[in-house]
């Protein structure tokens, strides 16, 4: 009986560890949300992206994003998502 106890002093210390190890895992959100300010105005806003060659048939990608406001405001970021379905 003795041979046995052991096993499940393990079992239950490496469940411990691997639950503390899963909950320091836990993600904190990049994007934080803000109400929207109704008396803010866009003025403009733009995404251009141009294809620049490269040597050896490479290429890559020039991506540029800009927008102006009636209003400074503080935290503001412009953000553009690029999909690419292959």
């Amino acid at each position: 009986m003795k041979k046995w106890l052991p096993y499940p002093i393990v079992f239950f210390a490496v469940l411990m560890i691997g639950i503390w190890y899963m909950e320091s895992l836990k993600t904190v959100p990049s994007i934080t949300y803000f109400p929207e300010n109704e008396t803010n105005q866009f003025r403009s806003a733009s995404t251009t992206l141009n294809l620049v060659p490269g040597k050896d048939s490479s290429s890559h990608i020039s991506w540029q994003t800009k927008s102006t406001t009636d209003k400074p405001a503080y935290l503001r970021q412009d953000i553009t998502f690029f999909v690419c379905e292959w």
